[in-house]
């Protein structure tokens, strides 16, 4: 019939008189229930009428496959083909070994699939850390990569050695030993952390040094690099002193940071034993140790020959020669004219002389004469002169003949 009616027997009480059809002739043609698809909804214009047009959708994250669109036609069978919504799914994929992949549903939205990437043990990932399959079947964004952890290549220290399990890469443990003479500062070990940076500073090997020498008293000190390792310190007296160790002069600063030798000391120079002249005295100001004067003198009756003061000399030998004291002479004396001269002992200091004169002599002058400490005689030399008696006057009206006129005898 017409408008979507068919013209039969009525078999139940739904029929109904339609544009002048009795209503146990014409039935509403209506088609199957159409279902919604799974994960999606079907809406329709006159539910399953003739005519109706039926509209599915999917769910988000589903894609619908069959006719979008159905309508009841009036065989009572729906145009199309029955609708599916299947699950949109991106592109499969692949990444290296480095590289752990964990992919699942948004806990806020069951439709999308999330993977999430972390590197490998002492890897790095570069890109993003997760991706998500869209709607539209791709991914939200391109896929990472992981390259492999390195710390700062500069491992190596001045003056030292670093012996490292893994060169500069992740994990790598780098152990650090100075050469002989160098001392390390800072750790003695570090490792390559998983963010591309040593765990500690690295150290440094610096030349070791000793503790400062002191200068011996009366001496001087020259070193070649100060304390430092390898330097050597030389030591050398003042003018007048002398090492005590005539072998142990230079002192070095050995690895283990302690100096060589024992200490220096300077010792006074000596001159060693002078000698006391014969019939003298020495005084000295020092002994015998450098810059001692000793002085010489004589006993009473002596007289010093050489040199009067002697000094002790840096090169150990005491200037000038020894002298000696020799007796004070003054000379001898002559007899005088018809005398003679008798001495105690010769002439020589405090020797004493005495003059006599022959019978009708007189002696005129000093009679003794004393051998003094400057080395002359006392007195005068004397003379013996000839006895002359008084001129014996002649007698009246006579006359006197002498035999030498007045003189004696």
């Amino acid at each position: 019939g017409p408008d979507g009616h068919w013209l039969t027997k009525a078999e139940d009480k739904s029929t109904y008189e339609v544009n002048g059809f009795p209503k146990n002739v014409c039935e509403k043609i209506s088609c199957p229930l159409l279902p919604a698809p799974i994960n999606g909804v079907m809406q329709c214009t006159d539910d399953n009428n003739y005519d109706s047009l039926c509209r599915a959708q999917c769910d988000p994250g589903f894609d619908l496959l069959g006719s979008r669109a159905r309508r009841c036609q009036w065989s009572g069978q729906w145009a199309g083909v029955p609708v599916v919504c299947q699950r949109i799914t991106c592109p499969t994929f692949t990444l290296p070994e480095t590289i752990d992949i964990n992919c699942h549903n948004s806990t806020s939205d069951a439709t999308k699939t999330i993977c999430r990437f972390t590197a490998a043990d002492g890897y790095r990932l570069v890109g993003p850390d997760k991706v998500i399959c869209l709607p539209t079947g791709q991914w939200s964004d391109n896929f990472p990569t992981a390259e492999l952890i390195e710390c700062p290549s500069d491992v190596g220290v001045l003056h030292g050695v670093a012996d490292c399990s893994k060169n500069n890469k992740y994990n790598s443990v780098c152990t650090y030993m100075c050469r002989a003479g160098y001392e390390l500062k800072g750790s003695t070990t570090r490792r390559c952390l998983a963010n591309g940076i040593w765990n500690k500073l690295k150290p440094v090997c610096e030349l070791a040094t000793c503790k400062p020498l002191p200068i011996p008293a009366n001496g001087r000190m020259y070193c070649t690099n100060g304390v430092a390792f390898g330097s050597e310190c030389v030591f050398s007296c003042e003018l007048g002193y002398e090492p005590v160790d005539e072998a142990n002069t230079v002192r070095v600063c050995r690895e283990d940071k302690s100096w060589s030798n024992n200490p220096v000391k300077c010792m006074r120079v000596k001159c060693g034993h002078i000698e006391v002249p014969a019939n003298g005295t020495i005084i000295c100001s020092a002994k015998d140790e450098y810059g001692s004067i000793c002085s010489y003198s004589c006993n009473p009756g002596y007289d010093l020959r050489g040199t009067q003061q002697r000094v002790c000399q840096a090169d150990h030998t005491w200037s000038g020669n020894q002298p000696s004291c020799q007796v004070i002479m003054c000379g001898p004396l002559s007899a005088p004219d018809k005398g003679k001269v008798e001495c105690t002992n010769g002439d020589i200091f405090g020797s004493e002389c005495k003059f006599k004169c022959k019978q009708g002599y007189v002696l005129h002058g000093s009679s003794s004469r004393l051998c003094g400490v400057i080395g002359q005689w006392t007195g005068s030399q004397p003379v013996c002169e000839l006895v002359a008696c008084p001129v014996l006057s002649h007698p009246p009206q006579g006359r006197v003949a002498c035999t030498a006129d007045s003189d004696y005898d």
